[in-house]
């Protein structure tokens, strides 16, 4: 616990006056013509992305909600990756991939874990492009983005479906 809390402390007091190189906004994650309205407006991330980095990882992060609220912009009220920390974490090296994902009472079990496997699948084509590493992707999250993160992990179904390849 004590290593965690330094890691913490780290990383909220050494890096919060940097910025990240780059930040793309509302991409889309899912595409084709049987989105519904609220799966486009819902599945779009944020990448906030290291200066002048090469092979760089990448933290897709899940926000929390309890599934039913929050969004990848949120507050420390809700979540507790904002984008002041997603950028200092970019200005540090690593890539932040912050998606939003459909939210319940508008869909139900498994809707926010197949989002969320395509969230991942989405960085894993496309974070190359930015110099980032696609052996090198890891998944978290607060609250339901930790339970979103866990089932990836546990289920691998979810990815595998969405077509990530996990080493």
């Amino acid at each position: 616990m004590l290593r965690l809390t330094t890691l913490v402390a780290f990383l909220f007091t050494s890096i919060t006056s940097a910025a990240a190189d780059a930040v793309l906004t509302d991409v889309c994650y899912k595409s084709g013509d049987a989105l519904t309205d609220y799966e486009q407006s819902r599945c779009k991330l944020d990448v906030y992305l290291p200066k002048d980095r090469e092979n760089f990882a990448t933290l897709v992060w899940f926000h929390g909600g309890g599934l039913k609220q929050g969004d990848k912009a949120g507050t420390k009220e809700d979540t507790v990756l904002t984008p002041e920390i997603a950028r200092s974490l970019a200005a540090a090296g690593i890539a932040v991939v912050a998606p939003n994902y459909r939210l319940s009472p508008k869909v139900t079990f498994p809707a926010y874990l197949e989002d969320a496997a395509a969230s991942v699948a989405w960085t894993q084509r496309h974070i190359a492009e930015h110099g980032g590493d696609t052996k090198k992707i890891f998944v978290g999250g607060h609250s339901a983005g930790g339970y979103i993160a866990l089932m990836l992990g546990v289920d691998a179904h979810y990815l595998a479906d969405a077509g990530v390849k996990v080493a």
